[in-house]
């Protein structure tokens, strides 16, 4: 008798569906005034980067950011859209979580800041990686300024990725038909 398929995660479910609505808000923003896609990615245990992830949302909707601006995958465990994004900025699993932002759904190249695992940054964490606070304060100047990518890149802590050629729309869209 064949096996019969594993039922769909809750994980890979939710994270597939704020997916496609990522997409569709990526794909329908040609010509927004908010100059940064922010992504979160993240496991259900990463407690800290969650709460992380809300202090960059109560900043993002205060400048008028879409959905599409901030968004955050894993939080009820590391799905296959977490996975995929993990292998599309050639990054293990042990380096989550991690945020990643880009110059808008037409940036082709990623700035990836790793974030303290966990509930709490522990004192090592805490001196080698930069604080979310710290990299929010710097994206905010960033946004405030009309700065573009160029700045992102220049903020301490993180490495820049790139994607292929493709902008982050494109990632957005082939990362769907694969998950």
């Amino acid at each position: 008798m064949p096996e019969s398929p594993e039922p769909e995660s809750h994980a890979d479910s939710h994270d597939r569906d704020k997916l496609d609505r990522w997409r569709q808000g990526l794909e329908q923003d040609h010509a927004s005034s908010f100059p940064v896609c922010a992504i979160f990615l993240v496991s259900e245990k990463d407690q800290y980067a969650h709460d992380s992830f809300r202090r960059f949302r109560d900043s993002f909707e205060r400048r008028n950011a879409g959905f599409h601006h901030l968004v955050i995958f894993g939080q009820h465990g590391v799905s296959t859209t977490v996975r995929a994004l993990l292998a599309k900025l050639s990054l293990a699993p042990d380096q989550l979580p991690c945020l990643m932002m880009t110059a808008g759904g037409e940036g082709k190249e990623a700035a990836v800041f790793p974030l303290p695992p966990g509930e709490e940054p522990t004192a090592s964490a805490a001196g080698e990686i930069p604080s979310p606070e710290t990299v929010l304060r710097q994206v905010e100047t960033v946004i405030d300024n009309g700065e573009g990518m160029r700045k992102l890149g220049d903020i301490p802590g993180g490495t820049s990725r790139g994607l292929d050629g493709r902008t982050l729309a494109q990632v957005a869209a082939t990362l769907l038909t694969q998950v």
